[in-house]
């Protein structure tokens, strides 16, 4: 094929051209989703003045809160046999604190766990 200016031109090959993308029945298209990789969130966070988590911090406080759930957990156990052996009023009350902070301190290890999981993924 003679190009207008005097030249050939080199035919294009089918292949230069976009891949047909597969079409699904309701008539959308799949595309493969590709999550963002560490470094392009990390840019991402510092072009907008996003304040990212401390990790260091957070793993010490994991640690912190599983070694206070241990000691909470031996005096919950301590005060459950008290109470088979002699109820009372009193002992009641405190399991239910006890309980009760326990409850919470689980809840924040599960928050924090959550938010270290990317990072354990990675690490392992």
């Amino acid at each position: 094929m003679r190009h207008p200016n005097g030249g050939w031109a080199k035919r294009r090959r089918a292949a230069t051209l976009a891949p047909a993308q597969p079409v699904d029945p309701e008539g959308g298209v799949f595309r493969p989703r590709r999550l963002p990789s560490a470094a392009v969130v990390f840019r991402l966070a510092l072009r907008l003045d996003v304040e990212l988590p401390d990790l260091d911090a957070l793993a010490i406080e994991l640690v912190q809160l599983e070694r206070r759930e241990l000691q909470v957990s031996a005096l919950r156990n301590k005060l459950h046999e008290r109470l088979a052996s002699f109820p009372n009023e009193l002992t009641q009350r405190r399991e239910r604190d006890v309980s009760a902070e326990r409850a919470a301190i689980h809840a924040r290890i599960d928050e924090l766990r959550a938010q270290l999981a990317p990072l354990r993924r990675y690490l392992a």
